[in-house]
C-alpha cells in the first residue's frame, strides 16, 4: 500500500509495487501509474478511446485518465504506482542558490501526458521487453525488500531506466512516422 514506510531511514516513500493488478481500481488518485501485462489480453476504453492490449503490453496511466476494462482474457498483470513527488530530488545545501527549490526528473513523463504521440499505450520492442521487465521486477523486489538504506534510489535508477527506454522507443516510432508521412508529403506535393 502507498506510502511504504521506510525503515532504513524511518520515513514515508510515496510508491507502491502490486504483484497481482486486478485492473478494476485503475487509475489510482494522487500517482502516476505503469501496469505491466505479462500474459493474456485486455480490451478496454482509455480516455473515450478503443484500447487493446495483449501481452507482453505496458500501460502509462494518471490519476487524470478514465479507464474502462471491458473484457479481460488470462491477464496477469503489476503494476508500480508513485507520487510526482518521488521524482522529486535532493536539494544540495552549498549550491541552493542556483538551482529550483524542488529539482525534478524529467526523464519519462512525456509518457504520461496524452495527447497525439502519446495515448497510454507506448510501444514495446520484442529485444527491449526483456529489459523493461527484468527492471520492473527488480523495482518490485525492492519495494517489498528494502535492502539497504539505498533501495529508495535504486528504485529511482531502474524506474528512470524503464521510461527512459519507452520514452525513446516511442520518440523513434513518432519520428519514423513524421518520416515517412512527410516523405510522402513531399513526393506528392502535399
Amino acid at each position: 500500500m502507498m506510502p511504504q514506510w521506510d525503515r532504513h531511514k524511518k520515513r514515508l516513500v510515496n510508491i507502491e509495487f502490486v504483484a497481482v493488478e486486478e485492473l478494476n481500481l485503475l487509475p489510482y488518485p494522487e500517482r502516476s501509474t505503469l501496469v505491466f501485462i505479462t500474459s493474456g489480453s485486455l480490451k478496454g476504453m482509455l480516455n473515450q478511446r478503443p484500447i487493446t492490449i495483449s501481452a507482453p503490453g505496458i500501460l502509462c496511466l494518471t490519476e487524470d485518465d478514465q479507464m474502462q476494462v471491458m473484457e479481460k482474457n488470462d491477464v496477469s498483470a503489476q503494476s508500480f504506482s508513485f507520487h510526482t513527488e518521488f521524482l522529486n530530488t535532493i536539494r544540495l545545501t552549498e549550491t541552493e542558490a542556483h538551482f529550483p527549490a524542488a529539482p525534478r526528473i524529467q526523464t519519462g513523463l512525456s509518457l504520461f501526458e496524452h495527447g497525439c504521440t502519446h495515448h497510454g499505450v507506448p510501444r514495446i520492442t520484442e529485444k527491449a521487453y526483456p529489459l523493461l521487465f527484468e527492471w520492473f521486477f527488480i523495482m518490485g523486489t525492492e519495494v517489498q525488500a528494502q535492502s539497504d538504506d539505498l533501495w529508495v534510489c535504486r528504485i529511482k535508477k531502474y524506474l528512470i531506466q524503464i521510461m527512459g527506454l519507452l520514452e525513446e522507443l516511442n520518440q523513434r516510432r513518432y519520428w519514423i512516422i513524421f518520416t515517412r508521412t512527410t516523405r510522402e508529403k513531399f513526393r506528392w506535393g502535399i
